[in-house]
């Protein structure tokens, strides 16, 4: 038998291209599991004050879909129903704070039926390739009659904006978790030490299910 003896270093000791190179790796794990899941939770909380019951998808997941975060036609869209919910911009206020722009959507949604005795009703549905808002069919109905194109427009273009800012939330949660000081915060408070190349010494913190490897 014989020992071989190799230094290790915490993560702040290491040169910055190799740091680089663990930050990178980190990314890749930490974007594995559906780090999406409380920004979803979130969405859908705003999503049913404003008036929208989520199809599901799975088991207890809302029908929402995106794709990001740097592609041609990347974005969100959700299936589902929608119908008036009262006091919903004061809901909102509640989850999102005062300056959010969901208050001003809430406040055009109840608008607009107001005009038409609070019997709007839309089924929206995905269609067509990319998992935008752009690519879903909105169909309205007033009192169970098919709507005037002009409000059907209208509707669409408000849920579509919803959609819309769905995605900016899941592109701000993205952003945050991969950004270099979240990276390592995260490195730091897993307090792993390395190898001069990279490699994680101790892989305890990250479950047993991973296995040491080069981050280069």
């Amino acid at each position: 038998m014989r020992m071989i003896l190799i230094p290790v270093y915490k993560y702040a000791e290491l040169p910055e291209n190799i740091k680089g190179a663990v930050r990178e790796k980190w990314r890749e794990w930490t974007t594995q599991d559906r780090w999406y899941d409380q920004t979803y939770q979130h969405i859908q909380e705003v999503g049913e004050a404003l008036g929208i019951e989520f199809d599901s998808k799975g088991v207890d997941r809302p029908a929402i879909y995106f794709s990001g975060f740097s592609s041609q036609g990347d974005g969100a869209c959700f299936e589902g129903k929608y119908a008036y919910a009262k006091q919903a911009p004061k809901r909102i206020a509640e989850l999102c704070g005062a300056e959010s722009p969901m208050i001003d959507l809430a406040t055009r949604l109840a608008a607009a039926q107001k005009k038409h005795f609070y019997k709007i009703t839309a089924t929206v549905r995905h269609a067509g390739y990319y998992q935008n808002s752009a690519n879903t069919a909105v169909d309205v109905e007033v009192n169970g009659n098919v709507a005037e194109r002009d409000l059907e427009h209208s509707i669409m273009m408000l849920l579509r904006e919803f959609m819309d800012w769905s995605y900016s939330e899941l592109e701000n949660e993205y952003n945050y978790l991969t950004s270099d000081a979240e990276i390592e915060q995260q490195i730091n408070d897993a307090n792993h030490e390395f190898t001069a190349d990279g490699r994680i010494v101790s892989v305890k913190e990250l479950g047993p299910e991973v296995e040491p490897e080069l981050a280069v």
